[in-house]
């Protein structure tokens, strides 16, 4: 009895032992892959679905991102190149390496992939494109992936950690998207610095990276030009905060509905031309802004000689102008944040007398100010851009409503805030539409003064009957963009 259970034992230690021995074999001879996160519009989803499908082939075993990029970090392997892709699977022996950029032309997309062979880091096979009219792998695309890409994987000689690897300057992230590298980049672009990606040996200025995709280009965070031009609405409500027993109220102004004009706004990027510096030197821009009103047909009711109510027509002008510097800053692919320091200058002007000389009562209004504005620009995926802005008006002149005379209501302490908010809709990679939400409120605090109507309009000059005004406009803006 006592052999019998020492064989049987014997039999189950060695049976034990080949079940580790064929698991361990098969584990080794499974394909390590790295898939690095893709670039470009709704490149996460694609990037699932690439990962997904690797995965389901049993002989490839997709490693974790986060390990490759702490790894490259570790070894100052920043670029994407033959040296930094061998020098970097080594250390987390990694048979092959997936990169991926998606590319959007309207409702379309374009999924390009590469794969790199770990042990010497060179390119496998051609780059592979597939198309999809949503943001996701369709059947066809999934069956021409397992069909020309996935047996390229197979093919993968596995990775050693030995040998030593020489060590190379350090460049931009490597989890960052390559250069287009062969014959189909030298065709979109000219030479850079570094016409070879794999020449680790060329050194270029730290302020230039690889070039832009197409689609990375026209971003809000890396555009050179922001241009829009189109249709401005807009509505104004002047009125006057005076004492309930004045008997001579001050005319206000109202408009119950929106008049038109017309809008350009353009924002330059001068660093940002090339599509290939980087840093915080290519966030430096410009705006100018110019908005003025086509026609407004101001009104004023009137009692003529003759006792009859008639109704005076106001030539009445109004415009805003504004130029400045702007910062922005990418907080990631999907935010962007940013400020401006504009000098702004807007009026409404409008005509002070009328029928027989009366006077108008509306006192003129020409605002210039610093404005620092604050601004962001949001992502939520696909074609639509989420957008607002808003700032402090530090005014220096308001023009007639502050003169200290019969037409003026004397000096006054002034502020005001405006805002805007609105969404971005991609037409094609230059163009867009762009709508938004205008609010802008300028408040006066009259000091009173004993020569204008702050003081005057009950005939004593000595007590002050108007205290403040508060001047409003609010409408919106629809325009067509270009971006570069």
């Amino acid at each position: 009895m006592t052999t019998s259970k020492s064989n049987t034992s014997k039999s189950k230690l060695a049976l034990l032992f080949v079940l580790v021995f064929a698991t361990s074999a098969f584990a080794e001879g499974k394909k390590k892959i790295v898939v690095l996160d893709f670039k470009g519009p709704d490149a996460e989803k694609f990037h699932d679905d690439v990962v997904k499908l690797i995965k389901e082939d049993e002989s490839h075993k997709v490693v974790n991102t986060e390990k490759w990029t702490g790894a490259a970090e570790e070894a100052d392997a920043k670029k994407f190149n033959t040296e930094n892709v061998k020098k970097v699977a080594k250390k987390v022996k990694v048979d092959g390496v997936v990169w991926g950029k998606v590319e959007k032309d309207g409702d379309s997309y374009t999924l390009k992939l590469k794969l790199r062979a770990g042990k010497n880091g060179e390119q496998v096979g051609d780059e592979l494109e597939l198309k999809s009219d949503a943001a996701e792998l369709n059947k066809k695309g999934k069956k021409k992936l397992k069909k020309d890409f996935l047996p390229s994987i197979d093919t993968l000689e596995p990775v050693g950690g030995d040998d030593k690897v020489a060590e190379v300057p350090k460049e931009p992230a490597v989890t960052d998207p390559p250069p287009d590298e062969g014959k189909h980049h030298h065709k979109k672009h000219p030479p850079v610095a570094t016409t070879d990606p794999d020449n680790t040996k060329a050194e270029a200025s730290a302020e230039v990276a690889a070039p832009l995709t197409a689609d990375e280009a026209l971003l809000p965070a890396n555009r050179a030009v922001d241009f829009t031009i189109g249709m401005s609405f807009v509505a104004r409500h002047l009125s006057f905060n005076f004492s309930s027993t004045l008997a001579d109220q001050p005319s206000g102004y109202k408009q119950t509905i929106p008049v038109a004009g017309g809008i350009m706004d353009a924002t330059v990027y001068p660093m940002a031309f090339n599509h290939k510096n980087t840093g915080i030197i290519t966030g430096l821009g410009i705006e100018v802004m110019y908005d003025k009103v086509i026609h407004i047909n101001s009104q004023k009711k009137y009692v003529d000689m003759a006792a009859v109510q008639q109704t005076a027509n106001l030539a009445t002008v109004e415009d805003r102008f504004s130029i400045g510097a702007v910062l922005r800053y990418p907080v990631n692919p999907t935010l962007l944040v940013g400020g401006k320091i504009l000098y702004s200058s807007q009026q409404f002007n409008i005509a002070q007398t009328f029928a027989m000389n009366m006077v108008t009562d509306v006192p003129n209004v020409h605002y210039n100010m610093a404005e620092p504005k604050a601004f962001l620009k949001y992502s939520l995926g696909g074609s639509i851009i989420v957008e607002a802005d808003a700032g402090f008006m530090l005014v220096t002149s308001t023009g007639g409503i502050q003169q200290s005379s019969s037409g003026g209501y004397g000096p006054a302490t002034v502020t005001g805030y405006e805002l805007n908010a609105g969404i971005d809709y991609v037409l094609t990679k230059n163009l867009f539409v762009r709508a938004l939400a205008r609010f802008e409120t300028i408040n006066l605090s009259f000091k009173g003064d004993p020569a204008s109507l702050a003081n005057t309009r009950d005939g004593d000059g000595t007590t002050q009957d108007v205290q403040g005004a508060k001047d409003l406009y609010y409408g919106a803006v629809a325009t067509i963009g270009y971006a570069f």
